[in-house]
């Protein structure tokens, strides 16, 4: 008999979450390693990797992957709590990002049984690319 393991919400897991939903600013699984070590020191960086791909499997979060377009970006991939349709913008100089509030529209006319080229189109992304507003400031300091 074959038996089917059940994810389980951890405690390291209920953190990661919290810590993702309260800071918007998107960060690495490395970021969100050392913020959390400050309340649970005890926890491992393979810990928090392993919790946030259960979560992006399980739909909970979601997976910005690392853009080419980052001149001096890690390569790391992000991570975002928010699941409600948004854009985000990319610094192309030190790689974060942060999600567009000025604009968040999106193709009126699009659902799920729209035809592009002969593809059935399951979802789009949209993403802009420019210069912080921190890296703008250690420009013209």
């Amino acid at each position: 008999m074959s038996m089917i393991a059940k994810k389980r919400n951890t405690k390291q897991q209920t953190a990661i979450l919290e810590e993702l939903r309260r800071n918007r600013v998107h960060p690495t699984a490395t970021e969100l390693f050392e913020a959390l070590r400050e309340t649970m020191p005890r926890i491992s960086l393979g810990t928090v990797y392993r919790n946030l791909e259960n979560l992006v499997e399980e739909g909970v979060v979601n997976k910005i992957a690392a853009s080419s377009g980052q001149a001096s970006s890690s390569g790391q991939a992000r991570f975002d709590a928010e699941k409600s349709d948004h854009y985000h913008v990319h610094c192309v100089k030190c790689g974060s990002v942060d999600d567009v509030v000025e604009f968040q529209s999106r193709p009126e006319n699009w659902n799920h049984e729209t035809k592009l080229s002969g593809y059935i189109i399951l979802g789009y992304r949209f993403e802009f690319y420019g210069i912080c507003p921190s890296c703008e400031g250690a420009n013209n300091s």
